[in-house]
């Protein structure tokens, strides 16, 4: 942006500003606080892992919507126990990584926008990634021995 001088910035000026920060990131220290998940499967454990799914596939539903519903994340991995995905989003949302709206219905946000947008740029979630996920936690289920 500061390459060249105009007297307004726009929304696509943010934009771009967005997408080349993003590109310039080294994702496993900036974000080093808000996710345990590295992607390393040697080294990320079945909870890691979880959580890793867990944000990926909220960061892909709020592309569409700026609150998603919990049964959103659970339909999409219908692999994972409810319960397990219960206690990580209660954990991630006691350090503040995402909110849940107030309310009966269980809504849930990305706390810091730039992690979510980093997410959908550099780690999509599609039906392979999804696949890979679900491989990773039979394996660790196996290896750590979860019920």
């Amino acid at each position: 942006m500061n390459k060249t001088r105009t007297p307004t910035v726009t929304g696509a000026d943010v934009d771009r500003v967005v997408r080349e920060l993003i590109s310039s990131l080294d994702p496993y220290t900036k974000f080093d606080n808000l996710t345990r998940y590295k992607g390393d499967e040697s080294q990320d454990s079945y909870e890691a892992t979880l959580e890793g799914l867990f944000l990926y596939l909220l960061a892909d539903e709020a592309r569409h919507r700026p609150l998603v519903p919990f049964n959103a994340i659970c339909q999409r991995a219908s692999f994972v126990n409810e319960e397990e995905f219960l206690d990580i989003a209660d954990q991630l949302e006691t350090r503040q990584v995402i909110e849940r709206t107030e309310g009966p219905m269980r809504q849930y946000k990305i706390v810091v926008d730039l992690f979510r947008r980093w997410i959908n740029m550099k780690r999509p979630i599609d039906d392979e990634a999804l696949a890979r996920f679900r491989l990773q936690l039979e394996e660790k289920r196996r290896r750590e021995k979860i019920a």
